[in-house]
């Protein structure tokens, strides 16, 4: 996030370019940490499932 706003304030990104270029950022962020989360729980399943 600090190269988006340091583009912008060299003037190569406007506000508006980095506010799109942010929401994409924030997104795949939150597909990263979801897919994570899923793989987590999935192998709690597993692990709860061997014990019964």
């Amino acid at each position: 996030m600090a190269a988006i706003v340091g583009a912008v304030a060299d003037g190569d990104l406007t506000p508006g370019e980095a506010q799109a270029i942010s929401g994409l950022v924030q997104n795949f962020s939150k597909a990263v940490e979801t897919a994570g989360l899923e793989a987590r729980i999935a192998k709690l399943e597993q692990a709860n499932d061997a014990r019964n």
